[in-house]
């Protein structure tokens, strides 16, 4: 075996050196090729969520679109039977109006014949029960007042929860009044809860209410139109309505409107009292009562704001000086009588935002 010459010592390294750069560029390519891959997946995924994004917000779109549609046919709909009510109501006046006015002809007639006589010497016995039934006549005929105005839901229909920021007044932003509360009435940080306390608080006002566990909502109001909800929950009694500012806090008191006092009173299940009178039977005992107050025209008004029903309406009030909400949470009868009552001050969404923001979701877990 013939001797193997010599390998000079910088050659093997260089060798070695081409096996490394070789093995390197082996790792690198891999890298480079793996990277690849996940780019491509990362393309394939945004794909797909490219995709979600576009068929959640067409499904999104339909929603919007068939909302609007039913929307718009309830409110032709409504258009048509408000219109049918008015031309009704319009009719009915006009009847009674030109009754009315055979009614004046016939006693101008009347009168005109009598004075006639008189002032001709005529030997007329005028008997004082024909003078009587004259006047009778003429105070009846002065006292028709011709009112074609009527009030209308401020929540109006179910249907119309996605707008009810356009078909209802714009709610009031209230808290509860510490400084008028029973001291058996604990509220919450935000003052918007309130709830009966079996311990009574420290009193922390000579204004507070006793012994009546009520307590006001500021701020008050001394003019134009009001609207504020209430959550009642399943409690069995509370009161809600709203006082004059003028109301003695002090002493037990009559809550009727001779004394400043307009409210709504829960006495049992589906059982009301409206400033006194009996409310007809409720169906069903209400989750949250909207209170609309028209300061001018003299009206309030009871609303079951989750069926849109109305509960109990009182026109004519002597609406006089500052008015303020008024509250009474009720003395725990069963265990869902502790419950609180809750002033909604933001207005909750309504199906179509419902939907919206289940969509809103759905994209969301589409990107992510």
């Amino acid at each position: 075996m013939e001797p193997q010459p010599d390998v000079p010592l910088q050659h093997n390294e260089s060798l070695s050196q081409t096996d490394h750069q070789e093995d390197e560029k082996t790792q690198l390519a891999k890298e480079v090729l793996l990277m690849q891959k996940e780019a491509w997946e990362l393309f394939e995924q945004n794909e797909k969520k490219f995709n979600s994004v576009h068929s959640t917000a067409d499904r999104y779109r339909e929603t919007i679109i068939e909302s609007i549609q039913q929307l718009r046919q309830h409110l032709l709909k409504e258009e048509s039977v408000q219109l049918a009510k008015n031309e009704d109501k319009e009719q009915k006046v006009i009847k009674d109006l030109q009754n009315r006015e055979s009614l004046a002809s016939d006693l101008c007639s009347s009168i005109k014949t009598l004075l006639f006589h008189l002032e001709n010497g005529g030997v007329i016995i005028v008997d004082t029960k024909i003078l009587n039934l004259f006047k009778e006549k003429l105070e009846d005929l002065s006292r028709f007042e011709v009112s074609l105005h009527d009030h209308v839901s401020p929540i109006h229909t179910r249907e119309w929860r996605g707008l009810r920021h356009v078909v209802k007044p714009r709610q009031r932003s209230l808290q509860f009044d510490p400084q008028s509360a029973h001291t058996n009435l604990v509220l919450s940080k935000n003052l918007r809860q309130v709830r009966f306390s079996p311990l009574a608080q420290p009193l922390k006002s000579p204004n507070s209410f006793d012994p009546g566990f009520y307590v006001l909502g500021v701020p008050g109001f001394n003019s134009g139109q009001h609207y504020w909800e209430v959550d009642v929950g399943h409690k069995s009694n509370w009161i809600i309505g709203v006082v004059k500012e003028s109301v003695p806090r002090k002493g037990p008191q009559s809550l009727d409107p001779e004394k400043g006092y307009w409210v709504l009173n829960k006495q049992g299940d589906k059982v009301f009292t409206g400033c006194g009178l009996v409310c007809p039977k409720s169906l069903r005992s209400p989750l949250r009562i909207g209170v609309f107050v028209d300061i001018l025209e003299g009206y309030l008004a009871f609303y079951d704001v989750d069926i849109t029903g109305l509960i109990f309406e009182i026109r004519g009030c002597h609406f006089v000086g500052k008015l303020f909400p008024f509250f009474c949470p009720g003395v725990p009868a069963k265990e869902e009588d502790l419950g609180p009552l809750t002033l909604l001050n933001l207005l909750e969404p309504g199906p179509l935002e419902n939907d919206g923001h289940k969509v809103a979701l759905q994209v969301r877990e589409a990107v992510n």
